[in-house]
């Protein structure tokens, strides 16, 4: 697992998956149909390695009970998430209007939200 390909291909996972958060179950199984192997440990530690250096978001999903990793986009810090709770869809919600929105919340309520840790649940348009 530490080897430069594998990480590579965990990575490439984590981009070809982007508008979703995924478990380590999840990249275990996709790693087994590329024919790739890892162990759970050592995905653990590779993915919060990530967490660490802000390339992934390692969010808590109540609902699973577990966590979970999507590659980061741009700075995730800056703006909120949305996840639909039916098809999993994670839309980084960079919008003038969310930004004021936080810009009240800190200045009117002297609440700061961690927007990289925040994920706002609900139904994407399709499945709306």
């Amino acid at each position: 697992m530490y080897s430069t390909k594998q990480k590579s291909i965990i990575m490439e996972i984590l981009k070809e998956n982007k508008e979703r958060l995924l478990s380590p179950d999840e990249i275990l199984d996709i790693l087994k149909l590329k024919d790739e192997s890892c162990s759970k440990a050592t995905l653990y530690r590779f993915l919060d390695n990530l967490a660490l250096t802000k390339e992934v978001r390692k969010c808590y999903n109540q609902d699973t009970n577990r966590f979970e990793y999507q590659l980061a986009m741009g700075d995730c810090s800056r703006h909120l998430h949305l996840k639909c709770k039916k098809c999993g869809l994670v839309i980084h919600l960079d919008c003038h209007d969310t930004e004021e929105f936080l810009h009240h919340i800190s200045e009117e309520h002297g609440f700061l939200i961690d927007n990289y840790e925040s994920t706002i649940y609900g139904l994407c348009p399709k499945c709306r």
